[in-house]
């Protein structure tokens, strides 16, 4: 039999190369002095993956990664975790995404995201494996289709779906207020025990600042 999961985070990963200045945040066209603090395991949904573990909570994670050494930094921070990084895909032609975080001497931080073409990767029949068999479902509007097949495939297993909608999300306006609405259910979905007058409850959206 299958495991099952109490928690599933799909994307929102990479890793932060952390910044530090001894002054306030700089302004447009400034030049100041700067220091890497380290290159550590970050993004918002693998942030949350790995809380969820320390928690006490079955997780596990699904996203794409580079063939890379950051790619094993972020492999092992998942294990040390107590997370199963069982979605966790490898592509060979792409480099593993990373995130610049510039610290100021008041802890104020500003975050800059460079794309990365694993930000574009479609969900495989193992992601969607994956989903159904977890009790919660944790990733962010990455686009339309996106929410559907992991909304749909949590809820097809009885498990709740839940979105980390940041500033920075790639969807935007109505198209996001579309992907974030609740649903009806098919008479062939199994509904959660928190559906109600046939619309699904689980269907939910956090707001949230995090990175």
């Amino acid at each position: 039999m299958s495991e099952r999961y109490d928690f599933l985070g799909v994307g929102g990963l990479a890793v932060d190369w952390l910044i530090a200045i001894d002054r306030p945040l700089p302004l447009a066209d400034e030049k100041v002095p700067a220091r890497l603090v380290g290159k550590l395991p970050g993004g918002f949904i693998a942030n949350a993956t790995c809380a969820a573990a320390r928690l006490g909570l079955r997780a596990a994670y699904g996203g794409w990664v580079g063939d890379d050494a950051d790619a094993d930094l972020l492999a092992d921070d998942f294990r040390a975790h107590g997370v199963d990084p069982a979605g966790l895909v490898r592509v060979s032609s792409a480099a593993t995404p990373f995130t610049v975080v510039i610290t100021d001497e008041a802890a104020r931080r500003a975050i800059l995201l460079p794309d990365s073409s694993l930000y574009h990767q479609p969900l495989t029949p193992d992601h969607l494996a994956l989903a159904g068999r977890s009790r919660v479902v944790y990733t962010y509007p990455r686009d339309a289709a996106w929410v559907e097949a992991l909304a749909n495939a949590a809820h097809a297993g009885g498990g709740l779906f839940a979105l980390d909608v940041e500033s920075a999300v790639p969807l935007r306006g109505a198209a996001l207020r579309a992907a974030i609405a609740p649903r009806s259910c098919s008479r062939r979905t199994r509904h959660s025990p928190r559906c109600t007058r046939g619309r699904c409850a689980s269907w939910c959206a956090r707001s949230s600042g995090s990175s």
